[in-house]
Parts: C-alpha cells; structure tokens; sequence
C-alpha cells in the first residue's frame, strides 16, 4: 500500500504540474521534480527518504497558492520565503495584487515593490503624474500588469478631463471605442461591450444591454490590461440589473476542491481494486484488462443481468467509481481534472457534484438497459461526456443562445462519440447517456441562489454516499 501512495504522488504531481503557467518555469519544475522523485520511491522503497523530500519542497509553495484566493497580507512574506526566482516571485506578488483588487475594490495601502513610487500620485487623484513617473522607472515588463491596475483607479475617479484616444475609449460609440481600443494597444472586447452596454442604456434597448453585458463578463479576466478598472466599472453598470461581477470572478478563480474531491474518491476506488485483486493483471495497460471480472463484480461493476434484474440500483452509482486498468483511470483522471476545473470554474462545486452523480448514473442507467446483458460495465467516462454536454451548452443567455453554442460545439461532440464506436472495451451507451444529460442540463440550466447549490451539492454528495454505502451493506451481508 505504501508504494501505492508513491504512485498516486506522482500522479498527483502530474496533474498538479498542468496547471502551473508555462512561465515562470520554476513552479512546473518543482513539481515535476517531486513527481520524479515520487517516482523514485515507488521503483525503489528504500529511497522513500527521496519522495518525502520532494513532497516537503512542494508544500510552502502549494500553502501560497491555497492561500492566494484570500489575498491577506502576510502572504507577501511567504511568496518571498517560498520562491528561489525573481520571476516566480514578481508572478506571485502579482496574482495576489489582482485578487486583493478584485476582492477589496481598492488599491492595498501598501504597494508590492518595486511600485512604490506610483502609489502616493495615484492616492493624491495625479494620474498624469504617475504615468510620467513610471516612464522614469525602470519596471520590469512582468510588472506593467500591476501598474495598469493602479494607474486604471484614478482614470474613473479624478475628473480630469482625458484626451483623445481615451475619451473615444470611454465616452464614444461602441464603433469609436472598438478603434480606440486599437490605437491604445488594448486587448479584448469588453470595450466594445461597455460602449454597446451605454449605447442600449441610452435607447433602452434590451437586446444590446444584453450583448453589452456579456462582451464585458466574458472578457473580465484577471491579467488583462486595465483588469482593475473594468472590474469597477462593470461592477457599477451591472449591479442594477442584479449582476455582481466581482462574486462571479470569486468563484470562477476558487481552487477547484471539488473536481479534487472526486478525483480523490475514484482513485481510493482504484486502491480498493488492487487489493481485491491482489495487483494489477497482465493487461493493466488496457482500457479494461487489469482486473479480473469477480473482483470488479465484488465491488460495484454494472451489469444488466445483476443491476436491472436482481434490482442492485446502487451499481449504477459505485461503477462509475471503478476503472478497468492504469491507460483507463489514467485517462479519465486527466479529463476529469481538466474539465471538472473548468466546469466548477463556472457552475461552482456543489453544482458540479450534483452533476457528476446525476450525468454518470443516467449514463450507467443507459448501459445497463440499452447494452449487452452480460457485459460488465465500469468508468467515469459517461459521467465525463456529461460534464463536456454542460460545458457545451451552459453560461449566460437563453436557450436560442445555449442552442447556437451547442451547434458550434456538435462536430466535436459527434467526433467524440464516433471515437468511441472504434474503440474495444468503450461503454458507447453510456456515453451517450451522460452527454444527454449534461446537454439537458446545460440547456435548462439558470443559476441558483447560493442555498439551490448547497442543496444540490447535498443531493449529489448523497447519491454518492448512497450507492458506496449499499455496496457496502451488500459485502457485508455475503
């Protein structure tokens, strides 16, 4: 069991590795050498000294990146305890700039260095004096963000009048500032979706207030030029029509701790397979060969012949949690991560729970009753091409809207399925059953009041615990 942990480390670390930016190459590193040596101590137990060393390296900077989404203010000492470059520091310094930003609506009172000299102009409402001083400083070009981001406060607040191009960009029609965004080097649409959002303001004109609105949402990320500013000002024209983009980007930037949970739980699932086993078969490699048929009948396969006949319902949930060898957790482990970040991103993690166990059962339903009786069936896949149905269909707009998105996203859809029909071992029904449901899903989807997401995260958690429990009971009575 010990070099199991071993090996769902490095695993982990992969995974984990994924996410970090390409630059500044020092956090990909880091976690590529704790996966190595991880690796090390899963061939060669004696040098487990080796993966607990690599583990211990991670762990200051894995605290900081937990801890950016609060942006307190000790964390600065951390970010400058925990990082061996400048150029993971000065990211650090700034992905924490942006979230305090984005969570406090004001500039820190006290600057990240090397800033200090554009905070008292900017406090004291002297843009222009700021500019000027900052030409005169020699900013590192991975700072520039943070100083559009105090620079972009005082645009909005001190009266001045502003020269052109910039009074085209904030004051002219959605034409004028869509140029204007050029002229000045500006990326994105949120301009054009500010100036139709005024235009629509101006005519009442719901369908372009609508356009407006969501050309400045999709467009609001942390990173981009003036990111603090349009963070305001979309705050401003939104919040009468009940729309909060500050608490939108919260929960969009959140660690996804529940993607992490599930992927979690199928892996403890893949442990309890080896053990019942006795290891992996000489098929491990396979999409479905590693175990033999008792064992995963033992803990939770789906079939029709004993799910639908013998009325054992609880398999529909425990066989998305099983996996047939290494190549098939290993896949649907990556797809997992990937999508279910993205997702959870989007629709928050009590959502993406209740979707999980809602698509994978209607995808384990349409096997068992659609496919060969006797075929065992086990993965997280169909419950997966559900999360890629909702991904597809669900976010801002009406169903019209949804529907030409799904549209866009059809030939890769079918490209999806039709794969599947040429692989062996593949469940294509449920397949087809969880990405129908996810697109059911996506299509009738509204956001919920933060109670509605509780509610279904408790309902999904608990057709979860439903079906591990019920296996449970069921070995237990054998």
């Amino acid at each position: 069991m010990g070099n199991f942990t071993w090996l769902l480390g490095v695993a982990a670390c992969l995974i984990l590795m994924g996410q970090q930016p390409a630059r500044p190459p020092e956090a990909r590193g880091r976690f590529l050498l704790a996966a190595l040596l991880a690796a090390a101590a899963f061939l060669r137990p004696e040098l487990g000294w080796l993966g607990t060393l690599g583990f211990v390296q991670l762990l200051p900077l894995m605290f900081v990146q937990a801890r950016l989404p609060y942006a307190h203010p000790h964390l600065l000492t951390w970010i400058r305890l925990s990082c061996f470059t400048p150029a993971l520091r000065h990211h650090l310094q700034l992905a924490w700039l942006e979230t305090y930003l984005l969570r406090h609506g004001t500039p820190p009172a006290r600057a990240v260095s090397p800033l200090d000299a554009l905070v008292a102009p900017l406090a004291a409402g002297r843009p222009l004096e700021a500019l000027r001083g900052a030409h005169g400083l020699n900013v590192p070009p991975e700072w520039s963000r943070a100083y559009h981001a105090y620079l972009s406060w005082a645009l909005s607040d001190t009266g001045q009048p502003l020269e052109e191009p910039w009074r085209s960009l904030l004051e002219g029609e959605p034409l004028q500032a869509q140029r204007a965004a050029r002229r000045l080097g500006l990326e994105g649409r949120f301009w054009t979706g500010r100036a139709l959002f005024l235009e629509g303001q101006r005519a009442r004109d719901a369908q372009a207030l609508q356009q407006g609105a969501q050309l400045m949402l999709s467009d609001l990320r942390p990173g981009r030029e003036l990111f603090a500013w349009r963070l305001h000002e979309a705050s401003k024209l939104l919040a009468p029509f009940g729309i909060d983009p500050r608490a939108r980007l919260l929960e969009r930037h959140r660690f996804p701790v529940a993607t992490l949970g599930l992927l979690l739980l199928i892996f403890v699932f893949f442990g309890w397979e080896i053990l019942e086993s006795g290891g992996l078969g000489p098929g491990a490699l396979s999409l479905g060969g590693g175990f033999s048929l008792e064992a995963l009948l033992a803990l939770g396969a789906n079939a029709n012949v004993i799910t639908v006949q013998e009325g054992q319902w609880w398999r529909l949930v425990t066989s998305t949690l099983l996996h047939g060898g290494l190549l098939h957790i290993g896949l649907n482990a990556f797809y997992l991560w990937t999508i279910g970040s993205a997702l959870e991103r989007s629709i928050g993690p009590g959502m993406l729970v209740f979707a999980f166990a809602l698509t994978g059962v209607v995808g384990s339903a349409a096997s068992a009753l659609l496919g060969a009786p006797n075929v065992l069936s086990v993965g997280a896949s169909g419950a997966l091409f559900g999360w890629v149905g909702l991904l597809s269909t669900v976010g801002e707009g009406n169903v019209a809207q949804r529907l030409g998105r799904l549209g866009r996203a059809a030939p890769s859809l079918f490209l999806m399925l039709f794969i599947g029909f040429l692989i062996p071992n593949v469940d294509v029904w449920a397949h087809v059953g969880g990405l129908l449901a996810g697109l059911l899903l996506g299509l009738s989807y509204r956001r919920p009041s933060a109670r509605e997401r509780q509610v279904f995260g408790v309902l999904g958690a608990l057709t979860l615990a439903w079906g591990i429990v019920s296996l449970l009971l069921w070995r237990g009575s054998l």
